[in-house]
């Protein structure tokens, strides 16, 4: 069973992710196929955060949703130049893996717990990002020919998406978590609030919006992102009852 990631990584634990780091470097360097000895090793590692070379990775935000893509990162660049480098980029600027691989490749590889926190980052942030996009076009496009308003395109898409404004989002994003939002947001800071939005969206959603709301910022996240889409999501909204999220709506902030 791959190990879940701990709550809070000791200096031992720091260590052991670090020798599993070294172990990948070693790997490669005896000729193994570079991507799936990245997989192996993203399986096994356990630590949610570290700050490597004077760069913080906040690999679990929110405590559930897992960017594997950012310790891919961490992890090819202590590789250097063992990868090509075309190949590297086009995995984490594209998400184009350099072999064939289909999902349930992907969870198997990287394990099922890391493969549900995975779709967490994915719906919960990426998807969530894209459907935030979708309601602005929206709002911008209602807008034409009628004028100023007094609103912003975004505090409209905030009131469409939300039922709230992005003040009174925020107060309640700091009243809940304890994080204050400002002009020097950390970009770790503002996917914790994306998020938070998305838990808060689903947990008061009706089944029916919920899953209109998702095949819309899917459209756009296809449109933008598609050789990353097709390996890697998870399961597919297939009725406006089929939910593909992995966190528990218990859980979700009522």
């Amino acid at each position: 069973m791959m190990p879940p990631f701990t709550q809070d990584a000791t200096e031992e634990q720091l260590a052991g992710c670090q020798a599993k780091a070294d172990a990948f470097v070693e790997m490669l360097r005896r000729g193994e196929n570079w991507f799936s000895c990245l997989l192996h090793t993203i399986a096994e590692w356990s630590i949610p955060v570290e700050t490597w070379r004077g760069r913080r990775y906040p690999y679990l935000i929110g405590g559930e949703a897992f960017d594997w893509l950012l310790l891919a990162e961490r992890l090819l660049d202590e590789a250097g130049d063992l990868v090509p480098e075309d190949e590297r980029t086009r995995l984490l600027f594209n998400g184009e893996p350099p072999m064939p691989l289909d999902n349930d490749h992907f969870r198997e590889m990287i394990g099922s717990q890391k493969h549900s926190a995975h779709l967490n980052y994915l719906y919960g942030i990426i998807v969530e990002e894209a459907l935030q996009q979708a309601v602005l076009e929206e709002a911008a496009k209602d807008r034409q020919g009628h004028g100023v308003r007094e609103n912003s395109l975004e505090e409209e898409a905030f009131h469409r998406l939300y039922d709230s404004s992005s003040v009174d989002l925020h107060t309640e994003f700091r009243r809940t978590n304890g994080s204050n939002l400002s002009a020097t947001t950390s970009l770790e800071e503002l996917r914790s609030f994306t998020y938070w939005l998305f838990k808060r969206r689903v947990a008061r959603s009706e089944p029916a919006r919920l899953a209109s709301d998702t095949r819309k910022g899917l459209r756009v996240l296809e449109q933008l992102r598609p050789g990353a889409w097709h390996w890697t999501q998870g399961e597919a909204v297939q009725s406006p009852d089929s939910h593909p999220f992995s966190v528990s709506r218990q859980n979700h902030v009522p």
